[in-house]
């Protein structure tokens, strides 16, 4: 990047903050060796959005002051920006979140062991535990996110080939059950999901038979009658 904008300042800035929010705001742990930082799934916006890097670096430290950990400002900080320019570089989409996971296993496992068992005997373990579960929680905020954007390309494609308008995502089998990504999906697309039911895949092969054997008339009241057999839950967004 040769020249930073006062929009690129702006996106920044805007970054910054909503890295630094979501991370402190929200009740789910992110300054342990086991945590889920949902603001992470951010770090792969340097791949689309070279600017974005020195928000999210401003971000995380930001958030980083509020950890329990002292030297999370400096170690934290600094595998979110190696993450993030690591990210500007890689080849395709499919390798963008790689950076992230990587530099939080070994920069982030390694802090959180020295900090719980300093460098003694200890600290092999410990650093293995950590790694681990910093990686793994990295790894799902990444996959998380990606999956409920793409749910909302996905939507946005098939109304640009179809020229219709949807209001609504169903979504069936055993991911259903993830209200986690259900709303992640609902605040992506902007749309309710209706969730369920769980065995889609054997009931609409039964549903299927049973048209063919005349037990319905039609698809409507296939729709129907699932609808008032099961239970369907519906995800606003937020």
């Amino acid at each position: 990047m040769s020249k930073f904008t006062i929009k690129d300042l702006t996106l920044a800035a805007l970054i910054a903050a909503v890295y630094a929010v979501l991370t402190v705001a929200l009740p789910v742990p992110a300054f342990s060796g086991v945590h889920f930082r949902v603001a992470e799934a951010m770090t792969v916006l340097p791949f689309l959005f070279p600017s974005a890097t020195p928000g999210l670096f401003v971000g995380c430290i930001i958030a980083n002051l509020f950890s329990p950990y002292p030297l999370d400002v400096v170690c934290g900080s600094a595998a979110t920006l190696i993450a993030c320019l690591l990210t500007q570089r890689m080849p395709n989409r499919w390798l963008a979140s790689l950076p992230p996971v990587v530099c939080n296993m070994v920069i982030v496992g390694a802090e959180i062991a020295w900090f719980e068992a300093g460098f003694g005997p200890g600290f092999g373990a410990a650093y293995a535990f950590n790694a681990l579960t910093v990686g793994l929680g990295e790894l799902a905020a990444c996959v998380y996110h990606s999956l409920a954007h793409s749910y909302a390309q996905s939507v946005q494609e098939l109304s640009a080939l179809t020229g219709r308008e949807y209001t609504a995502v169903n979504i069936v089998g055993g991911g259903s059950q993830d209200g986690y990504l259900n709303q992640l999906t609902a605040n992506a697309t902007g749309l309710p999901v209706y969730a369920g039911p769980t065995e889609g895949t054997a009931l609409g092969n039964l549903m299927v038979q049973m048209l063919a054997a005349g037990e319905f008339p039609d698809l409507a009241a296939i729709r129907k009658a699932v609808r008032h057999s099961f239970s369907i839950q519906e995800v606003l967004p937020c």
